[in-house]
């Protein structure tokens, strides 16, 4: 019999646990402090809900099981789906609601040490209700301060907008069937770089002519005002350029600005994301 824990999980003994501790609760005060109360919700849900908007890659990731009662569920991949539910849920919760969780999440990913498990934690921090960029920017004003407050000053958030992403591909000649495949290709930049990113277009169907498009918009290098005006030239007078305009003109005014860089190659793939994303 073996007694070590399952794959892709690790035990965490007291001395960092004292320190994981420690971090919690710097960013427990510091959502807090921002009005965003505590909700927790269940480490399961139906296995429907959850497989609703996240697409093939992330369903392969589910632990799904079936219960006693033959009822399909699976473990949270992430603490927003459960939060879209309660919220479903509880239309009588006034507006805007803003909740924080700070919880376990699971994923059946390829595990690499010390870099990526199985079982793994997430402090979100989200605002449901508003249609105003402020919301977005308290947001990434509380990641600035949220990091600083542990002491981490060397970092910048990278920005980007799915509004400004759809415009790119539209301008690229994506088809709108493919647009989706697309934002998950590129997606993956970071864990298999760009001519990974190249042969997964490819395999998508997209013609070498819409791909350098792609990768014209996408590897562009400068400042956030070069790279809004490279990004005007193929979108054009898209609204997501708008609306990151009016988010770094608000991060000048929360004092972050300098924290935030527009990153054209910063995309997501799982179909809730709508309008500025960032990381």
């Amino acid at each position: 019999m073996r007694y070590g824990p399952p794959r892709g999980t690790r035990d965490l003994p007291p001395e960092e646990m004292i320190l994981r501790n420690k971090v919690v609760e710097v960013i427990r005060r510091t959502f807090e402090a921002y009005g965003f109360s505590p909700l927790e919700t269940p480490a399961f849900e139906r296995l429907e809900v959850l497989q609703a908007k996240c697409g093939e890659e992330v369903k392969e990731q589910i632990y799904a099981f079936k219960d006693k009662a033959g009822r399909m569920l699976g473990l949270r991949f992430d603490l927003t789906v459960p939060l879209a539910r309660f919220v479903a849920c509880n239309p009588q919760i006034p507006k805007p609601f803003k909740r924080y969780c700070i919880s376990r999440v699971w994923r059946y990913e390829e595990v690499k040490a010390g870099r990526r498990y199985r079982e793994f934690w997430q402090a979100d921090a989200d605002i449901v209700g508003s249609q105003s960029l402020e919301a977005d920017v308290e947001c990434l004003a509380l990641v600035s301060d949220c990091l600083q407050r542990l002491s981490i000053d060397n970092f910048y958030i990278r920005l980007n907008s799915r509004k400004l992403l759809n415009a790119m591909a539209k301008a690229a000649g994506v088809p709108a069937s493919k647009t989706l495949d697309v934002f998950r290709a590129i997606d993956k930049m970071d864990k298999i770089g760009l001519e990974g990113v190249l042969e997964e277009l490819k395999g998508i169907g997209l013609k070498s002519g819409v791909r350098e498009k792609l990768v014209d918009f996408l590897m562009a290098e400068g400042t956030n005002e070069e790279l809004l005006e490279h990004a005007k030239r193929i979108a054009g007078e898209d609204e997501g350029l708008r609306e990151l305009e009016e988010v770094l003109r608000l991060a000048e005014t929360y004092g972050f600005a300098e924290k935030l860089k527009v990153d054209l190659s910063l995309a997501r793939g799982l179909d809730y994301y709508t309008g500025p994303i960032y990381e």
